[in-house]
């Protein structure tokens, strides 16, 4: 599944070390800005340039060696230039997500994220291949048990914590911790390159137009049999507009989408878990109805629904398949 889904990339020209997509000058001028007006040009060009990995890197504009230990805010100390725009980061598919034969075969479902952008990217083209990624998220990355309190409200502890609920409501016993979900699922992102926003803002609806193309051979690569998605461009710019006519609504924010006559997977939309918070709670916290101990009684709810489901359709199908 890996190497297939970097067989893919490749092909399509949007992965990191062989980066040449189309629609990378459209994604580029969102960050347009009066005071360097061709600035974004060479952003795209530097990003399509990369295909390493090593410390320094010369500075497109001056030549000056540049840190590739990524800061946003660090500019080249030659001509101050600061790259905006970044290259695609790939797609996160963990290991046992890979292993999985999946719920239709007895194993765990293939539960995948899918967010809007990535918030902030560095300009370093090959931790941002598959088999990277994966290596960082299982291994080389902070593990997500030691997130301090304040991190527990940013995107992507809520997000470990919605596969916690999910898939601890299969298997409680081989999830009582929240860090045992690592590598048991995937995430990815709808607009694979990143404008870099100020504070992980996110990025113009037009990266997830553009990427919409490659969204779709992703997934039917990867194979999901629950998505989430996260946010409402998520839901309207990106699920939407590519299954219009697949789409059964069951209740609430769950739905079946058909991606093709063999395969279909359950949809669960959620707001983002950096929401705008009015009055104190988030939507995304009033949708998780987190108690006084601060069990999501709402992931609770919705995971239980979602083992239902499966299994109702799984029992449809055999009886399904038995009268044929």
């Amino acid at each position: 599944m890996l190497r297939k889904l970097t067989d893919y990339l490749r092909e399509r020209e949007i992965l990191s070390t062989h980066f040449r997509c189309e629609h990378g000058l459209s994604c580029a001028e969102c960050v347009k800005h009066p005071k360097r007006p061709d600035d974004w040009r060479t952003d795209v060009r530097f990003a399509m340039e990369d295909s390493g990995d090593g410390d320094t890197r010369p500075c497109p504009k001056c030549g000056t060696p540049m840190n590739r230990a990524w800061d946003r805010k660090k500019k080249c100390e030659g001509c101050g230039y600061c790259p905006k725009f970044t290259g695609p980061n790939s797609s996160l598919v963990g290991a046992e997500y890979e292993r999985s034969a999946g719920f239709a075969r007895g194993g765990l479902p293939r539960l995948l994220f899918l967010s809007p952008d990535s918030g902030g990217g560095h300009w370093n083209a090959k931790p941002k291949t598959p088999d990277r990624v994966r290596r960082w998220e299982e291994g080389e990355g902070p593990n997500v048990a030691n997130y301090s309190k304040g991190d527990q409200r940013k995107h992507w502890y809520r997000t470990y914590e919605l596969a916690w609920y999910v898939l601890r409501a299969f298997k409680p016993k081989k999830f009582e911790k929240i860090e045992n979900v690592t590598g048991h699922f995937a995430h990815v992102n709808a607009a694979k390159c990143s404008v870099n926003y100020d504070a992980n803002r996110q990025a113009p609806r037009r990266l997830i137009r553009n990427c919409r193309e490659y969204l779709l051979g992703e997934l039917d690569i990867l194979r999901p049999e629950i998505v989430i998605t996260q946010g409402t461009w998520c839901r309207y710019v990106a699920i939407q507009p590519l299954y219009r006519s697949r789409i059964d609504r069951i209740e609430g924010e769950l739905a079946w989408v058909r991606m093709n006559d063999a395969h279909k997977f359950l949809w669960l939309w959620t707001y983002h878990p950096t929401s705008w918070r009015r009055g104190g709670v988030s939507p995304f916290e009033k949708q998780a109805d987190y108690d006084a101990s601060g069990t999501a009684q709402g992931w609770v709810r919705r995971s239980r629904r979602i083992r239902q489901l499966l299994e109702e359709s799984q029992s449809g199908q055999v009886a399904t398949n038995r009268m044929s």
